[in-house]
């Protein structure tokens, strides 16, 4: 299981009623195009997907969420207001993250591998692959303001430093940065500026400890931050539309903070009373949506637990996921 290493980052949930500005058309049925890398940008590949993938067509209308299973190869989505869940989606490569643009069209990075998938709304074959910058991707963010996605890549082959890759406009070979004090990365968000926000641990060298920066909007080097809160294992970072929050996988914590250059200040503390390892969490509205894992007698089990945000509190829904594992979810809107 990779429980310990898995994420996902997404563009704020509110952004999601607007088109995003020069979206790519609709693909032909049945056939990814894979993208990234010259010649094979415009190269159309066959399904590597053996399982029957299915989704229920009301699924087309209604908002939902997805959330990635690595350790059996598929998504599941759900109806966000019934909590059904509506479809299965199989992807060989151990879905690891969830992000969604501003159309509704679903990221979901592969930690085997590391391709990314793109799937729209509601469909249940993918409509693009991008080619991964790494074998382990680990998360993803799609900036608001420009429809560039991010990747974050845990660590890089033969044991290098991992990296984030920045794909424009989500399409093509990514630009790849890095930040010295990082040596795993976890998560990352953008704010609705355009500026990236990642966590990860140091290299052991530096004692191997939780590391936050930011990559401000058109900038090549990252800056590092100190955060007056400690956190000790990288949760998921996202843009609540006023603060960062950025999440403990420890403390089952989500943490809120105002950052000024180098610094992050605590603006507040949403404590998700009743989770047990949350490896994840999407902020929709006034709502957080958690994707929390425990056992029973030796068993891994996971669900997805919803709380008020920022308040926290005590769960207000759960939607049973069994005996699987959770390492990413994202909410998509239907664009009414």
């Amino acid at each position: 299981m990779i429980l310990s290493k898995v994420s996902r980052c997404a563009c704020s949930a509110a952004l999601a009623a607007a088109m995003l500005a020069g979206c790519r058309g609709p693909q032909q049925a049945g056939s990814i195009p894979a993208v990234g890398g010259g010649a094979s940008q415009n190269v159309r590949t066959a399904l590597p997907i053996p399982g029957q993938s299915w989704i229920d067509q009301s699924a087309k209308t209604e908002d939902l969420f997805y959330v990635a299973d690595p350790n059996n190869g598929f998504i599941r989505v759900y109806s966000l207001l019934r909590h059904k869940l509506v479809g299965l989606l199989y992807q060989t490569n151990e879905p690891n993250g969830v992000c969604v643009d501003k159309a509704g069209d679903v990221f979901v990075p592969g930690f085997n591998g590391g391709s990314i998938y793109e799937y729209g709304h509601g469909l249940k074959r993918p409509k693009a692959k991008l080619i991964p910058a790494a074998l382990q991707s680990m998360s993803c963010s799609v900036d608001p303001s420009t429809g560039n996605l991010a990747v974050t890549t845990f660590e890089g082959s033969s044991g290098n430093a991992g990296n984030v890759a920045v794909y424009q406009q989500a399409l093509g070979t990514p630009a790849i940065y890095s930040d010295p004090a990082i040596f795993e990365y976890f998560f990352c968000g953008y704010d609705t500026n355009g500026n990236l926000f990642v966590d990860g641990l140091a290299p052991s060298s530096a004692g191997g400890g939780f590391v936050f920066a930011e990559l401000p909007k058109g900038s090549t080097t990252f800056t590092n931050i100190t955060l007056n809160q400690a956190i000790s294992k990288p949760g998921q970072v996202q843009w609540d539309g006023k603060h960062i929050a950025i999440g403990d996988q420890t403390t089952t914590n989500i943490y809120r903070f105002a950052i000024s250059g180098s610094a992050g200040t605590l603006q507040g503390t949403t404590a998700l009373t009743g989770a047990t390892t949350v490896n994840d969490f999407w902020i929709h509205g006034t709502n957080v949506l958690v994707a929390n894992a425990y056992s029973v007698s030796s068993v891994a089990y996971a669900d997805v637990l919803f709380y008020r945000y920022p308040a926290g509190g005590t769960i207000r829904f759960v939607t049973a996921n069994g005996k699987y594992a959770i390492a990413g979810l994202g909410v998509s809107l239907y664009i009414r």
